[in-house]
């Protein structure tokens, strides 16, 4: 399956799990699975848990331009992709010379009615979903924001290596994400040796708790 193929059925996916909010005709559709498209060679995947709370500018923008990946893409790179949750992680990356295209998914593509989200959502969603994209960028690196990210993805995929990080933008953790920049822009070449040196294991990449 290729992957705008992957991207129009996600957008359009009707199964409506429990726990989760996919309303299409009120601009709150499936989301964030984007393929960012950069010149360099060093290609990777961040997976995070779900989309946030959409905010009524981007639902008034999907209501106005309709909903499929181009409009999605539009929007994400105009707006989204400034967000902290992005930008700090863009940072990290950049520090340790992943300049190549970036996959960035998430295990649930649907908003969350809680925090919460029921186990049978995630296990539905990762595997209609979240093994076909990986599959499709095989071997390439995944950095897991969060410990349900970071565990879900060392349980799935054991071909890629998985590096664990911080949320970037958690109320609690984004301090622990920012303190980590620090450290990796001080040292990049010890992170990188760490992710080369444990090639398809899962780590962390520093001693931190989520």
């Amino acid at each position: 399956m290729q992957f705008n193929n992957i991207l129009d059925k996600i957008h359009f996916c009707d199964l409506n799990c429990e726990g989760i909010i996919n309303d299409k005709k009120n601009g709150v559709p499936p989301r964030c699975l984007i393929l960012e498209k950069q010149p360099g060679k060093n290609n990777c995947i961040v997976v995070g848990i779900n989309p946030g709370i959409i905010r009524k500018k981007e639902q008034n923008y999907y209501k106005k331009n309709g909903i499929d990946h181009k409009v999605i893409h539009e929007y994400w790179e105009k707006e989204i992709s400034k967000v902290s949750y992005y930008s700090r992680t863009k940072e990290l990356l950049n520090c340790l010379n992943f300049d190549g295209n970036i996959l960035w998914t998430e295990l649930v593509k649907c908003q969350s009615k809680s925090k919460k989200i029921p186990l049978q959502t995630l296990r539905t969603c990762i595997n209609n979903w979240l093994k076909k994209e990986i599959n499709l960028f095989e071997n390439q690196p995944i950095f897991a924001l969060g410990n349900q990210a970071y565990e879900y993805c060392a349980l799935s995929f054991p071909n890629n290596t998985i590096i664990g990080l911080p949320h970037p933008s958690g109320p609690f953790s984004n301090n622990k994400f920012i303190k980590l920049i620090k450290k990796v822009k001080q040292n990049p070449k010890e992170y990188l040796n760490k992710i080369n040196n444990n090639k398809n294991q899962a780590i962390k990449l520093d001693n931190y708790t989520f």
